[in-house]
Order: structure tokens, then sequence, then C-alpha cells
């Protein structure tokens, strides 16, 4: 009777060990690897700009892109872009359009004249890049040359064609080099070519117009280019923090996870909360990608290997996070709940995280330093 009951209790035990063990062969095992971590918008989302960057932008000369109110990411880096080349630029160009001015009533050969163009063409692309848009704008206006009015020999011959498909004005001087001007858009033709024909009968006054004007609105661009780079700085700086996150499911289960996660970091002077993600696409083996829509659950299937991107919303550059993020490294996690069982009036989930790594500003040194050190033991 003791044999029976000790075999029957061991039968019981064993059922029950060979059950547990079936369940955890068949469980969700997941591998969490944090990739990366930054900040950047899609090129294509848009952001809210104020009035006063809108005024900036169209007061800023050598942009011909207009700054809507909704504007992408990829029309603030360009006219970002523009405006820091001026920023760096200007004061040289400006003092490049004074001594221009003065060499200009210098210039009595007709070697020295057109040496006076191709340099003005090619070495002041800022100062000649501003009286073409002067011309495109309406601000700069050149009447017809009176062809009568000189007999002075022409410093370069004129023709109009295609130059990399666009309609162009092309001046080729005695030596045989040649610079060309864009007639862009057509209804600037006519005055592109009074340029043209300023430049081929050396007109002094006309050209002496032209550099005061290009002085003169090279100064106002540089105020505006202030404006704009601190502007737009603060508004690229202010983008959303973008996560890589690999997942590897080892189990034979399906793992079903939420589309939210929550950034966490350490080694902040103060503690900083979770920062809110999205999981906004999911890569597979072949990196291709899906997009997440809405509220949609996100299914790994079992054996499967993916990768996860998931992207805050914008976070200020004054924000604790993105002040630390900018300033060195973190230690940073992510954590994203599981569907881990569900009926109709109990839901369980489990939290899954990965380990905190170093993510920052200096992640690029601390990388390289931790090879150096390797390769340093042998």
């Amino acid at each position: 009777m003791i044999t029976y009951i000790i075999a029957l209790s061991l039968a019981v035990v064993g059922g029950s060990v060979g059950t547990w063990l079936t369940f955890f062969r068949d469980r969700v095992r997941l591998d969490l690897n944090l990739i990366s971590i930054t900040k950047c918008r899609n090129p294509e989302d848009t952001v809210l700009v104020g009035d006063g960057l809108m005024e900036a932008a169209k007061s800023f000369g050598l942009s011909d892109l207009n700054l809507e109110r909704n504007a992408t990411e990829s029309r603030i880096q360009d006219i970002r872009s523009r405006a820091q080349d001026v920023e760096a630029e200007a004061p040289r160009q400006i003092e490049f359009a004074r001594g221009m001015q003065m060499r200009l009533w210098q210039c009595r050969a007709q070697e020295e004249k057109a040496e006076f163009v191709y340099s003005l063409m090619n070495d002041g692309p800022l100062v000649f890049s501003e009286i073409v848009t002067g011309l495109r704008s309406g601000k700069l206006v050149l009447s017809e040359l009176d062809q009568g009015a000189t007999h002075q020999p022409e410093v370069c011959s004129v023709v109009s064609r295609h130059v990399d498909s666009t309609e162009s004005v092309v001046l080729t001087f005695p030596d045989g080099r040649s610079q060309s001007i864009p007639i862009d858009p057509p209804e600037i033709e006519e005055q592109v070519k009074h340029l043209a024909a300023t430049i081929q009968a050396f007109d002094v006054d006309r050209l002496d117009k032209c550099l005061r004007y290009a002085i003169t609105t090279l100064r106002s661009d540089l105020s505006w280019a202030d404006i704009l780079t601190g502007g737009l700085k603060n508004i690229v700086d202010s983008s959303p923090f973008m996560v890589e996150l690999m997942i590897v499911n080892k189990g034979s289960r399906a793992a079903i996870l939420s589309p939210y996660a929550a950034l966490r970091t350490r080694g902040a002077h103060s503690k900083i909360p979770p920062t809110d993600l999205r999981v906004e696409s999911i890569h597979d083996g072949r990196n291709e990608p899906a997009a997440v829509r809405g509220s949609s659950w996100v299914a790994i299937e079992p054996h499967a290997a993916v990768t996860l991107i998931l992207r805050s919303g914008p976070v200020e550059a004054t924000a604790p996070l993105s002040a630390a993020f900018d300033k060195g490294l973190l230690r940073c996690s992510i954590a994203l709940a599981r569907l881990k069982s569900w009926a109709v009036k109990s839901v369980k989930y489990k939290k899954e995280k990965t380990v905190y790594k170093d993510f920052g500003a200096n992640i690029d040194k601390a990388m390289l330093d931790k090879v150096k050190e390797l390769v340093g033991q042998g």
C-alpha cells in the first residue's frame, strides 16, 4: 500500500514536471538588444514654424525656398544650411565686394576687365548670387544698355543655350574660359540678358550699382541669417528621439507586444522621468519594413528576429533628457509590455526590458576608447 502511494505520488510529480517542461519549452523567450538612440525626424515630418522665423525666411534674400507654417524637416534643414553659409561667408564676401568696387574703376586693359568679371563670378559666389537673386525678385532692375553709348571692345562673347537642361546665358572670355547665368525662372530672361550686356560692355556705372546692391543685401541677409540659424537650431534640436531595438523570439510561441514603450535613463545629474516611445515600423530579417498603424499590436513569430524602430514625440532642447543626451553619455534602457495572457475580464502583461547601455553625444569617443583599450590588452 505504501509502495502504491509512493508510486502514485511520483507519477503526479513526474506529470507536473513534464507539463512544466513542456510549457517552458513552448513559452515566449525574448532577447532584446538596444542598437541605437538618435535625435532626428523623418525628412517629411512637419514642424510648426512661428511668425518671426517665417518673416526672417521671407526677408532672407539668398533663400529661394519658402518656409511654410508647417514646414518639413528637409525644408528646415535646407534653409538653415543656407543661413549658416551666409553667417560664415558674408563678412568675407562683403569685404570682397568693397575691394571689387575699388578695383572696378582701375581696370583699363581688356585682360584686366575680363579677369575682374571672372573673379566676380568665381571668387564672389554670394556677391554674384545676391545680384542674380535681386534680378529674380525685382529688387535690382537693370535697364536695357544703349549699344551706341560705348565704343569699347567687348570683354566676352554672349550666347544663349541650355546648360544642364536649363536655358542660360553663357559668357565666353578670350582665353577660352566661360561662365553661365541660368535663366530661372524664364520670366527673368530680359534682366539676365541686361546683366550679360553690362558685363560684356564693362559698364562701370551699372557694375558699381550691382556691387552696391550686393553689399547692402548681404548685410541685411547676415542679420536675418543670425535669426534663422538660432531659431531653426531650436527646432532641429527639439527633434524626437529615435530608437532602434532588435528583438529575437527564441521561444516557439508568437510574442504579442504593445506598440508603446518607454526610454529609461541613468547617469544625469538629476532624475529624468521615462520618455514615451511608440513603435513606428518593424523590419524583418531581410530588412523589409512594415509600418505600424494606430494602436496595432506587434507580433513576433517564433524563432524570428526583427528590428523595431521606435520614436518619441518632440523633445524640447531645454528638456532634461535632451540636454543631458547632448552633453555626454547616459545609460539607457528600453522597457515595453508583452501580452502574457488574456481572458474576457482579465488581461495580463509582462514587462520586457533591455540591459542599460551608454548612448549620447560622446558615444563615438567612448566606443573608440573601448577599442583602443581592448587592442592595448594584446
